[in-house]
């Protein structure tokens, strides 16, 4: 219809004669100040296409596909709407172009398993039909892959790494915003031989008010508060061989505009998606007077947000659909599933199966009233149970139990709480942790990002936390390592770059030693343990991999391992609350060394009273470590450094100093005096001369 300066003359009659108008397009030629009450609007308009005066009237509205475009893996449905009421769909899936003729669209969903090209067009009596939409879907092969059994996973991100606030949304977004993705690629090197597996924060696009990923209102946009889907994609990358976890967020749903508005993907129609006892269906709340609801949820319930029914076969095809597809292509080969309390394990088992997924672990974080280890035991073995004639693929479960005997063996703060006083050891041999019960399907971890970081919820006493490293580090079960536990950053929570008290590493190095002590003997997720001594103040292990064994001590008491390849072995490595042995090294040796002051100051040692230390470095002291010596009557100072050490200094420093500040030179507390040069460590030699000094 060609329209021109005389048509508004003509538009009267034209919308008179559409039943079912909602809408009229507007030229620069053409300007309409009211539209009759009695005029219904039109349902869907073709857009003009620019540099045209084209403008076509009830045209049926275009659909829309549930699955994007693209590479697919395993299988996938896609599902089909237009926004146009009572619209009839037709497709194909040869490339010809559909009308009324094809296959007629059901809301079942297309299930597509090879390359397809797939075209649909929505139509509706009395309108024009809707554009064709062509989506290419191009099958790729299985991937497969091979897990490192020593391996250890590391959580990607924190609570603090696009935190919501009040003040901000999309409009005017935060500072921290869109730039956690810079920061995981800028420490890509860090991660890619260290670690096996690492967790990803919720990759979809959610409403700012849920900044940090867990209320996705559009699955299909990879864009969200971390950073864009290219930054994404070229981390997962950056960090290869280490693999890609995603956080899946599947409980429940966010409204796109509103509280049950789902688009980007749409699965059913209406709110069949929603448990039919969600807060949605509540009197006085938007759903209160809809009939098309899903069934009731049976596990909890969670309040915020929309909980979706996974018994909707359609809300099961969805899911994993956009595993095998979105999340595949952005390169996640495996899943982290949240609040998984709130629907049945068989259904975690079953987008394993249909995602072929290379990894998966749920959070079940338990009830106080429940019994922990038999709660999250079954919900493991519901993971393997059979679904629409598909055997479940066991997932692995985060181990709340260990981590609740961690906290009791040494305490911890929970918000409006502390209890960093306790110290029960003997928890640390309980047979109800996942790692004694069922190792193989045990994630044990330090804390996260719900105990720790900023939430602060449940969170292990920070001094006792490179203790518990140690311990899950050296022990079965598949370990995950924090992000602020390992890494530096803003903030009060990271921990990275601290000192392990007892050693000369910092966090990040102890926890690096750790790991590479884990893959160089082959201790496995599924290793024997030996538990040798457990009481409140002492527990010790043999811990048996396929290409080693050591024993781990954990706790203040004096303890010496004996036995073959153990008898007269000193630690390869310790620090405040732990050793660790292995067998047949027979580690690093105690040597009591004496230092003589061999120039004119003869009253250097005791001039005002001073202190002494060493700084010692190499083997057990890693980068360096002060030792405090002992003042010998002879003007000498003593002390006892393991046989390993490569080279050590002497300082001199004011009385009542604990630790010399290295930036502090002269007279007060922490301040150093005079510093000796470098003298070079000789095994098994036992005296030294200082003859000159730094200042």
């Amino acid at each position: 219809m060609k329209m021109n300066k005389y048509s508004v003359l003509i538009l009267p009659i034209l919308l008179c004669s559409c039943a079912n108008a909602e809408s009229i397009l507007s030229k620069s030629n053409l300007h309409i100040q009211s539209i009759p009450q009695y005029i219904q609007p039109i349902s869907a308009l073709s857009t003009t296409p620019a540099g045209t005066d084209k403008v076509i009237f009830n045209t049926v509205e275009t659909p829309i596909l549930s699955v994007p475009a693209g590479d697919f893996w395993n299988t996938i449905t896609v599902f089909v709407f237009s926004d146009t009421k009572d619209a009839t769909i037709y497709y194909t899936t040869n490339g010809a172009d559909p009308t009324s003729a094809s296959t007629l669209y059901t809301d079942s969903g297309i299930k597509i398993d090879n390359t397809t090209t797939l075209k649909v067009v929505a139509t509706k009596s009395g309108l024009e039909n809707s554009p064709i939409v062509a989506a290419d879907y191009v099958k790729q092969g299985s991937q497969t892959y091979t897990e490192n059994k020593s391996g250890v996973m590391l959580q990607g991100f924190n609570w603090d790494s696009a935190p919501r606030d009040s003040a901000y949304n999309a409009e005017n977004p935060s500072p921290k915003w869109y730039k956690w993705y810079d920061v995981m690629h800028s420490n890509a090197n860090a991660i890619k031989n260290t670690f096996e597996y690492v967790w990803f924060p919720p990759p979809s696009k959610t409403d700012t008010a849920s900044s940090e990923g867990y209320a996705p209102t559009q699955l299909n946009d990879l864009n969200n508060c971390y950073g864009t889907e290219e930054e994404l994609k070229s981390v997962i990358q950056a960090i290869k061989p280490a693999k890609a976890i995603a956080d899946i967020v599947i409980n429940h749903r966010a409204g796109t505009a509103s509280w049950g508005d789902f688009t980007n993907p749409r699965w059913t129609d209406d709110y069949y998606s929603i448990c039919s006892n969600d807060d949605f269906f509540k009197a006085g709340n938007p759903g209160e007077h809809s009939e098309k609801r899903g069934n009731s949820r049976i596990g909890v319930l969670y309040p915020a947000y929309r909980n979706i029914d996974h018994t909707n076969i359609a809300v099961q095809q969805g899911i994993y659909s956009w595993m095998n597809s979105v999340l595949k292509r952005a390169g996640f080969v495996g899943w982290r599933y949240d609040f998984v309390k709130g629907f049945g394990g068989e259904y975690v088992g079953y987008y394993n199966a249909m995602s072929e997924a290379a990894f998966s672990v749920g959070e079940y974080w338990p009830s106080s009233s429940d019994d922990w280890h038999s709660t999250l035991a079954n919900w493991i073995n519901a993971t393997s149970d059979s679904i629409n004639s598909v055997n479940g693929k066991k997932s692995r479960a985060f181990d709340f139990v260990l981590k609740q005997n961690l906290n009791h063996a040494f305490g911890w703060y929970k918000v409006g709480e502390n209890h960093k006083d306790l110290w029960d050891l003997s928890l640390l041999a309980d047979e109800k942790s996942l790692m004694r019960s069922d190792p193989a399907s045990a994630v044990t971890f330090v804390d996260n990002h719900d105990t720790g970081s900023t939430q602060q919820h449940w969170e292990l006493s920070w001094s006792d936390i490179p203790v518990a490293y140690a311990f899950i580090l050296t022990h079965p079960g598949f370990p995950c390592v924090a992000w602020q536990h390992y890494f530096t950053g803003d903030g009060w929570q990271y921990r990275g770059g601290e000192t392990v008290p007892g050693t000369g590493n910092t966090f990040k190095k102890h926890i690096d030693y750790l790991i590479d002590l884990r893959k160089s003997l082959g201790i496995e997720y599924a290793s024997t343990v030996n538990v040798l001594s457990s009481s409140t103040t002492l527990y010790v292990a043999k811990i048996i991999g396929t290409k080693g064994e050591i024993v781990v001590a954990i706790g203040g008491d004096a303890y010496t391992p004996t036995g073959d390849g153990y008898t007269g072995n000193y630690p390869i490595y310790q620090g405040i609350n732990f050793k660790i042995w292995q067998k047949g090294n027979h580690g690093a040796k105690p040597i009591f060394v004496n230092i003589a002051v061999d120039f004119n100051s003869a009253d250097w040692i005791w001039n005002n009273n001073a202190v002494i230390f060493a700084w010692v470095w190499g083997g057990l002291y890693g980068s360096g470590q002060w030792v405090k010596a002992n003042v010998g009557s002879d003007n000498t100072a003593n002390f006892t450094i393991y046989n390993d050490a490569a080279a050590f200094l002497v300082a001199r420093c004011a009385a009542g100093t604990d630790a010399p500040n290295w930036d502090e030179k002269g007279n007060g507390i922490g301040r150093i005096y005079n510093k000796s040069n470098n003298i070079y460590f000789e095994k098994e030699k036992k005296s030294y001369r200082i003859d000159t000094f730094d200042f």
